[in-house]
């Protein structure tokens, strides 16, 4: 069971966080708020890459848009052969239905929110 998440007008507060944690290799990805959490209006993942991870192949999402903001590291997101890369403090936006994929290619490891 994820965390406890009571909303008070514009914000959410954790309680009791004990946040599920799944790990592929040197990908790791951690649960903070799930969908069912937010009634379906959003999820909040955090995402470790280690040093030439690849987060994912190539995929899409047909139903929402995604945004990446680097808290530590260097994350690369390829579009297709057009790479973008964001530093601690930027966000990369994903729309629907464009497949992407993401990759650490930096010198440390690379923490994001999605």
């Amino acid at each position: 069971m994820g965390p406890k998440v009571r909303s008070r007008r514009s914000f959410l507060k954790l309680q009791d966080v004990s946040y599920p944690t799944h790990r592929i290799g040197a990908f790791r990805v951690t649960t903070l708020i799930s969908g069912s959490q937010t009634a379906g209006a959003f999820a909040l993942l955090e995402h470790v890459l280690e040093v030439g991870a690849l987060g994912s192949p190539p995929h899409t999402h047909s139903h929402e848009d995604e945004w990446s903001y680097v808290l530590e590291g260097e994350l690369t997101v390829d579009f297709g052969g057009q790479a973008v890369q964001a530093s601690p403090g930027e966000l990369v936006f994903k729309p629907r239905r464009q497949p992407h994929t993401f990759l650490n290619l930096g010198v440390c490891r690379c923490v994001f929110w999605n």
